[in-house]
């Protein structure tokens, strides 16, 4: 079975993928556990996007830009399993799933080539869909979430590290 990440098909071989359920307290991130659900996670997309602004000066020509804003949006989808064990442990630690961040560590490997990692970081869920169908498919929960940062390889898009 292959994954899809951001619309490219990996191999479970080269790819692993580990969520750590986390909870913000004061300025500290706290790691309340970690879940190794890449067997059982069907697809897994995310975008950042940057939003930012020309800044007109007197000419006809655009002076510059704003620095811009980061906004970053995702989705995955779990076997059902997944989506239960990820309830049941987040209800285990006496969090709910609206109060807890999820810390993503995406990994692309393959021999003779050194290892990528995508990180996606405290992302909370935004939406998920309970619709399954009748049939011999594994029943998958698709789920959206919304991240505070992406960083490839430690640093983000601004340059600034993990």
């Amino acid at each position: 079975m292959a994954v899809t990440i951001n619309k490219v098909a990996y191999d479970f071989p080269n790819i692993s993928v580990g969520i750590d359920i986390a909870e913000l307290q004061g300025t500290r991130l706290i790691v309340l556990g970690t879940l190794p659900v890449a067997d059982g996670m069907e697809e897994l997309n995310y975008a950042p996007t940057i939003e930012f602004s020309e800044m007109i000066a007197a000419g006809r020509k655009p002076a510059d830009f704003t620095e811009g804003s980061l906004t970053c949006e995702g989705s995955l989808s779990l076997q059902l399993y997944w989506w239960r064990y990820l309830i049941n442990q987040a209800n285990a630690l006496g969090r709910g799933l609206a109060n807890i961040r999820l810390n993503m560590a995406v990994n692309f490997f393959k021999p003779g080539i050194p290892i990528e990692t995508d990180t996606i970081w405290q992302a909370k869920l935004s939406n998920m869909e309970a619709a399954f169908q009748r049939g011999a498919d594994t029943l998958m929960v698709p789920i959206g979430f919304k991240m505070l940062n992406i960083y490839y390889n430690g640093f983000d898009l601004f340059g600034d590290p993990l």
